[in-house]
């Protein structure tokens, strides 16, 4: 398959309809702790305004994710978790997946993440029904080091997962 190619982009007032539609789907927020069930748009604008106040303080970058012919996909970020690693989360709509855009957008949020001088492991959680989500870190070097029980405001109970890291470069590979 040929590597994907994403653009990350700011959420603004243009595309935030767009992202609204896609969180607004059963297969994201089941899957996505932070976003509750059928989403309203306001809620959303809040999401985005808390993801704006999170970046100008230092402590996480979101994005927007483009598809090659422009339009908004999906959306990635990297925060610091409540044990103070980085780690990653990426979201992909669901007429987008299976396309290798899942793949694209976190090597992408990675290399990000690297640029802007996060030097150590980073780490994601899966859902262990999201097998899928699991491979594409598989596929980008992340090795599987533990297992969590997180509260998931899309469900009614809590989310059994897997905990993924990615270990730091060594040699400035990425």
């Amino acid at each position: 398959m040929e590597k994907m190619t994403v653009t990350l982009t700011r959420i603004t007032e243009a595309n935030i309809q767009t992202l609204y539609t896609l969180l607004c789907d059963e297969s994201v927020w089941t899957m996505a702790a932070s976003i509750p069930p059928y989403p309203t748009l306001e809620w959303v604008r809040g999401w985005v305004a808390l993801h704006e106040t999170e970046e100008s303080l230092g402590r996480a970058v979101h994005r927007g994710l483009l598809d090659s012919v422009g339009a908004l996909c999906g959306h990635v970020s990297y925060f610091t978790n409540q044990d103070g690693e980085i780690e990653i989360g990426y979201m992909i709509g669901h007429a987008y997946r299976g396309k290798g855009l899942a793949t694209a957008a976190a090597r992408a949020i990675i290399a990000l993440a690297r640029a802007n001088g996060v030097s150590g492991d980073i780490y994601a959680g899966t859902a262990k029904d999201n097998p899928a989500s699991g491979r594409i870190l598989q596929k980008l070097g992340f090795a599987e080091v533990g297992e969590n029980v997180v509260s998931s405001k899309g469900r009614t109970e809590l989310m059994e997962g897997w905990v993924w890291r990615l270990p730091a470069p060594s040699g400035g590979d990425v």
